[in-house]
């Protein structure tokens, strides 16, 4: 075992000199190179190679020489344009090429065409350059809405609702609005109301006469009516065969006194046209005049009564409706025979206002009068059904200083205010 050990040393400590030996040998050894020889040429896309080797050992060396530069010539040019910059390309012959020589781009120049705003359609202004074919919209402007240099109205009827149309001053467009129901402005005949609000009278030609065959008519004292407390008063206008002649001058006075006006015309015609010739008539009397009460039609002479309930109501809507259609607030005067039997009732009192006769105290004694301030008279619902908005209650009338009879009348409706609060009756 000990000679063993012996032996490894020994081996080892002979690599050891061995090894000294030889790098001593190496450093003394100085190369003897011979010149640079050229490998590869270097071009200006790639690197050069040159190696030299040893003449005693033979061991080489190498080293890389750089890239040449390009030969860079002027190929071309890029014109700068509105939106886009300018440029000088050159190229190199080994096809690199390069950009310089920026231009900045010269902008748009731009003309401007203006469309002007409409009523209904905006207006802007067409931008177009003139050196390309760029363009665009820009500056809007809203619509201007409509000019409404002419409004015209349409008045709601029994069978149409009302509303006012318009005319644009600038462009002839035509819409409608501010729409009425006929329902919004008459309710029916019944009112819930049953106190009198105001008391009236109504006059014609007779009130005026000398005697029942006399043609000549005698003035009235109105200061003298209104001073008995008569608050309105409710003109004949005419009838189908002839104007009242008491009618211009009694509604000249009526007003002066300050009393408050309505107008009511008596019905002959027998059939629906001649009804609405009689309406179309009666709208040339009350042109140019106000009326704070409705305009009524009078249908109760006995030689319509065998024409029938819906041909009767027919002509009643037709009236109405050219009254309406005119802004003419149209209502409906009848007897208690007329309203009940004669006339199609439900509809009368729904569609119109009505004013309605009916004298619980007259009777035959030509000397029973009553006095205009008389506490005698209410409206009794259990005979007359609910409240209607107009009650003529005695054709016997008596006011002092006055020789005729006047037919005497309680409002439970306040109609100076429905007539001007819808414009109607020439409010």
């Amino acid at each position: 075992m000990k000679y063993r050990v012996l032996f490894l040393f020994i081996i080892i400590f002979s690599l050891f000199v061995c090894l000294v030996a030889c790098n001593r040998a190496d450093a003394e050894h100085i190369h003897s190179f011979s010149e640079w020889n050229i490998v590869s040429e270097a071009s200006c896309t790639a690197e050069g190679l040159m190696a030299r080797q040893c003449s005693e050992c033979g061991q080489s060396d190498e080293h890389t020489v750089e890239k040449l530069m390009h030969s860079l010539e002027k190929q071309s040019e890029v014109t700068a344009t509105c939106d886009t910059e300018g440029y000088t390309v050159y190229a190199c012959e080994c096809g690199y090429s390069h950009r310089a020589d920026y231009v900045p781009p010269i902008g748009h120049k731009l003309e401007n065409t203006v469309t002007p705003a409409t009523c209904t359609s905006q207006g802007y202004t067409h931008y177009e350059c003139q050196l390309c074919d760029y363009k665009f919209d820009g500056d809007f402007v809203m619509p201007l809405a409509h000019k409404n240099s002419k409004s015209e109205r349409f008045y709601a009827t029994v069978r149409a609702s009302g509303y006012t149309q318009y005319t644009c001053d600038d462009c002839g467009h035509i819409y409608k609005e501010d729409y009425v129901s006929y329902s919004d402005i008459v309710t029916g005949a019944e009112v819930e109301n049953t106190a009198v609000l105001k008391k009236g009278i109504d006059t014609s030609k007779y009130n005026h006469k000398t005697g029942a065959t006399s043609d000549d008519l005698l003035p009235m004292d109105w200061a003298a009516l209104k001073s008995a407390g008569v608050e309105f008063v409710i003109l004949k206008a005419g009838s189908s065969i002839e104007k009242d002649p008491a009618f211009e001058a009694d509604y000249a006075a009526a007003r002066a006194a300050g009393l408050e006006v309505g107008a009511y015309f008596y019905a002959y015609s027998t059939t629906v046209g001649e009804t609405v010739e009689d309406a179309n008539t009666l709208l040339g009397w009350l042109e140019g005049k106000k009326f704070e009460y409705p305009i009524y039609f009078d249908i109760e002479d006995k030689t319509l009564a065998g024409l029938g309930k819906e041909h009767l109501t027919d002509m009643c809507v037709a009236f109405g409706e050219v009254l309406q259609t005119a802004g003419y607030y149209a209502a409906v005067y009848a007897n208690n025979e007329w309203l009940y039997n004669l006339l199609d009732t439900q509809r009368i009192k729904s569609l119109f206002d009505v004013w309605y006769a009916r004298y619980p105290f007259d009777t035959q004694d030509e000397e029973q009068s009553f006095a205009f301030d008389t506490e005698d008279f209410s409206w009794n619902e259990g005979k007359y059904d609910k409240q209607m908005g107009m009650w003529q209650f005695t054709e016997k009338g008596r006011i002092a200083e006055f020789e005729c009879d006047f037919d005497f009348n309680y409002s439970y409706k306040d109609y100076p205010s429905v007539m001007k609060e819808w414009g109607l009756n020439g409010f």
